[in-house]
């Protein structure tokens, strides 16, 4: 829902430039989160971690109402087109998306992205048991790969994303990490170690928090509000999930069928080459529907 008042607040050049930017503020928060909760809780208690949470919530509720009061205003029937209610049926948003091409589109993507993001973790989960049993030292070592993860991708959103985005445009945002992936599968097909795995879990999640995410946003930007609103929510939401719910038990099938870390990755080398195709062809149709509209207005 964030992302889909973000969309109603800038245009699409203002969402190229600055979509990274604002990531990195939810990549910051996801840093400095935890460790207040760590620093303040032997101090204030569970109780008082959560009144520290309510607080940030009602900073959070100024900083939209101040968006809002920042927003260009506009005059006549535009206005009150705006602030009518969308309102539809339940299923609005599937029903959305079964008749555009470029919403399935979007929502193979997100398909996509969560069956590699699923492989790795099973993998990283399986080899993390196995090799360190005691749960403590298992928390300390995903508490260091949250932190590595959040560190760069706050200084690539901040240094990398609206630059990408503005030079090379979004298709570049939607196929470099999958194309990235690729390698870093086969690689890890032989090379099927702890380290290796979590290597490639930490490339992959930084790269998405700070690419894939804010591109994936940038697509929402020529649609129309009610799509925005029920189609991005039912493909956010219910496919993702979905997805990942699938894709878990196809990796526990793979598990109790004998296949090991190496199969896995092949596998996972060959989604990610879909998703890359599927990322290439959504960020094209964007970029060819911003130019008929920029002909348009021009």
């Amino acid at each position: 829902m964030f992302w889909s008042f973000l969309l109603e607040l800038f245009q699409r050049n203002q969402a190229k430039r600055l979509f990274g930017v604002i990531a990195a503020g939810g990549s910051l928060g996801a840093l400095v989160g935890p460790l207040l909760s760590d620093v303040l809780v032997g101090w204030i208690g569970n109780s008082g971690v959560l009144f520290v949470g309510a607080l940030w919530f009602v900073a959070a509720i100024f900083c939209q109402r101040t968006l809002l009061a920042l927003r260009p205003t506009q005059t006549g029937d535009a206005t009150l087109a705006e602030d009518r209610p969308v309102g539809g049926s339940l299923l609005a948003g599937v029903t959305l998306i079964l008749r555009s091409p470029y919403l399935l589109g979007i929502a193979s993507f997100v398909m996509l992205i969560a069956a590699v993001s699923t492989f790795l973790y099973f993998e990283q989960m399986s080899l993390m048991e196995a090799e360190y049993p005691d749960a403590e030292d298992r928390t300390r070592i995903f508490a260091r790969v949250d932190w590595i993860v959040q560190t760069f991708t706050i200084l690539s959103q901040m240094l990398l994303t609206g630059r990408i985005a503005a030079r090379f445009g979004v298709t570049a945002l939607l196929t470099f990490v999958p194309l990235l992936m690729i390698p870093a599968f086969v690689w890890l097909a032989g090379n099927a170690t702890l380290l290796a795995v979590l290597s490639v879990f930490v490339l992959r999640r930084s790269c998405e928090y700070a690419f894939i995410r804010p591109g994936r946003e940038m697509l929402w930007s020529s649609l129309d509000t009610e799509t925005k609103y029920k189609a991005k929510s039912t493909i956010d939401v219910a496919v993702y999930r979905g997805a990942d719910a699938l894709a878990a038990q196809f990796s526990n099938g793979l598990a109790t069928a004998g296949f090991g870390t190496a199969v896995v990755a092949l596998l996972g080398a060959v989604v990610a080459a879909l998703w890359g195709l599927n990322g290439w062809w959504l960020g094209r149709r964007f970029e060819a529907h911003a130019e008929i509209r920029t002909n348009k207005t021009g």
